[in-house]
C-alpha cells in the first residue's frame, strides 16, 4: 500500500479521540493529538506559533476550546511522533502511524466533528449566497421583456 493511502479506520480513530479527549489536561501527547484530531492545524503550525502565541490561539480557536497560558508543547516533532508512534501500538495495537496519516482520515473520514469545520462554514455562505444571486440575475436577464 502506497504511504500516501494508508489511513485508520473510523473506529481508529474514534479510540484515539476518545482516549485522548479524557486525558488531555494531564498528558501533553494526548492534548497534540487531540489538537490535531478537532482542528485543521498541522503538527507544524502547533509547534510553531500556535505553541507560542497565547493570543493567536485563543483568537484562532474563538473560545470553543479553552487552553492553558504559556507554551504548551516543549519537545521537538521527532519526539512526539516517536511518542505517538509508541502510544498507538498501545491503544491500537500498530505502530506504523504518522501524525499525517491521522490529519488524512480525520480529513476524509470524520469532517463533521472538527473545529474547523464550524469556522469554514462562516467563510462558505457567503461564497453559496453570491453564487445563487449570480444565477437569480442571469435567469432574469434570460427573461423576454414584453
Amino acid at each position: 500500500m502506497n504511504r500516501n493511502n494508508k489511513t485508520f479506520t473510523l473506529e481508529q480513530i474514534e479510540t484515539i479521540r476518545s482516549i485522548c479527549q479524557t486525558s488531555r489536561e494531564t498528558d501533553e501527547m494526548c492534548l497534540l493529538v487531540w489538537l490535531l484530531i478537532e482542528t485543521d492545524l498541522k503538527p507544524r503550525h502547533l509547534l510553531g506559533w500556535f505553541n507560542r502565541n497565547p493570543d493567536n490561539r485563543n483568537d484562532y480557536l474563538q473560545g470553543n476550546i479553552v487552553l492553558p497560558g504559556g507554551v504548551l508543547f516543549t519537545k521537538r516533532h521527532h519526539a512526539y511522533l516517536s511518542q505517538f508512534k509508541r502510544k498507538c501500538l498501545k491503544w491500537i495495537g500498530t505502530s506504523n502511524v504518522s501524525f499525517e496519516m491521522l490529519s488524512r482520515s480525520v480529513r476524509n473520514k470524520m469532517p463533521g466533528k472538527k473545529l474547523s469545520t464550524k469556522l469554514k462554514e462562516l467563510h462558505s455562505p457567503k461564497k453559496i449566497i453570491k453564487k445563487t444571486l449570480l444565477k437569480k440575475d442571469v435567469k432574469k436577464s434570460k427573461l423576454p421583456n414584453n
